[in-house]
């Protein structure tokens, strides 16, 4: 009867290799027959990119060379741009030869700040001539104000407005996510 032999190869190398099998019979009769084995490096999936971005942004995710992309959102480019509006999770596949590799990566998005703004004027309302400071909230990096003042140590600027008058601040965090805020002063003409 016949006998099932299996052989298995293991730590091949890269590339195409040809082996032979001779296999006799009861009456020694020999018969040889070649198989070409391929053997394929397997891709590695990566998604290159900004995966931190700020509300209302988009971000470029792009994939290593390959023979071909599918991502979650169904594209099948190398590269594609989103704009998530909450924390989304994005998957690659990419197929090299016969071997494919699938990585999923999230894209965080970050919420804008909404900074805080007061006035040290009572009712935000000044007399003509006077003065109020206006101070934004604390811990952010950067501060740029509607009069042109801005700098890391700006969250607070002193204004003397003729006319009722909207400041604007601007933040920027740590992230380099931005936010704005206003606030009027009114003014109080002396009688």
């Amino acid at each position: 009867g016949a006998i099932d032999q299996h052989y298995t190869i293991t730590g091949a190398a890269y590339g195409s290799t040809t082996y032979s099998v001779e296999v006799y019979n009861a009456n020694d009769c020999m018969v040889r027959t070649s198989y070409s084995l391929v053997v394929q490096k397997q891709p590695v999936a990566e998604i290159f990119g900004n995966l931190n971005i700020c509300l209302g942004e988009s971000t470029t995710l792009s994939a290593p060379d390959a023979d071909s992309w599918l991502w979650s959102t169904g594209a099948t480019t190398k590269t594609i741009t989103v704009s998530p509006t909450a924390d989304t999770d994005y998957t690659l596949t990419i197929k090299s030869g016969d071997c494919t590799a699938t990585i999923t990566e999230t894209v965080v998005v970050i919420a804008l700040p909404v900074p805080t703004l007061t006035s040290s004027a009572n009712a935000n309302t000044v007399c003509v001539g006077n003065s109020t400071v206006l101070t934004a909230g604390i811990g952010y990096k950067y501060y740029k104000w509607s009069t042109g003042q801005e700098g890391t140590n700006m969250r607070s600027i002193s204004v003397s407005p003729t006319a009722k008058t909207t400041y604007t601040v601007e933040v920027t965090e740590a992230s380099g996510c931005k936010g704005v805020n206003q606030i009027t002063i009114d003014v109080t003409q002396i009688a």
